[in-house]
């Protein structure tokens, strides 16, 4: 190395651990009693409430039910269903909480009812069995402020369980 190169600062970058030390979590499962196959259709959803404006990069989801074969995802802008829980975050030093859980229990006979609007974007999963579930290096979701990440099952059953996994980012 040339002696004349000399480092003009210093560099500081977070450990790889500022991914784990953000990550929030939430998830809700229903249930119905008595427990007959009845029609009903459960959606579970994640709704960006984050009073920053802060993306939610959505990195993992884990989804189990007693009967469907496939899982849709969809995006929608506001609340789908009623407020059922709080999202949480791993690293309790944070000590503050984003992210909201909803719960829309619909029922029907010809398969499952599209939510509000469906033009909305959606992905379709297919599950081996009754589980399923997504998660990778990068985001399988970004939700913005106001708007809901909903999952729902594409047959009628008795148990339904969803969880979220996301991180709060700000946007580019």
């Amino acid at each position: 190395m040339a002696s004349y190169r000399r480092p003009k600062g210093t560099y500081v970058r977070s450990t790889q651990d500022w991914f784990s030390d953000r990550i929030f979590t939430g998830g809700w499962a229903a249930q119905n009693d008595p427990l007959v196959n009845n029609g009903t259709y459960f959606s579970v959803s994640l709704y960006n409430n984050d009073q920053t404006g802060r993306l939610y990069y959505v990195y993992r989801l884990t989804i189990a039910s007693d009967s469907a074969q496939f899982y849709y995802a969809s995006l929608h802008s506001g609340k789908v269903g009623s407020l059922v829980a709080n999202c949480f975050s791993i690293n309790p030093q944070l000590g503050y909480a984003t992210g909201q859980i909803y719960l829309l229990t619909q029922t029907g006979t010809a398969g499952p009812p599209w939510l509000p609007n469906p033009t909305d974007p959606f992905v379709t999963f297919a599950a081996s069995g009754a589980m399923a579930g997504a998660a990778g290096e990068s985001p399988a979701f970004i939700l913005p402020v106001g708007d809901s990440l909903v999952i729902r099952h594409n047959q009628s059953g008795n148990q339904y369980a969803v969880s979220f996994w996301f991180v709060p980012l700000a946007g580019n």
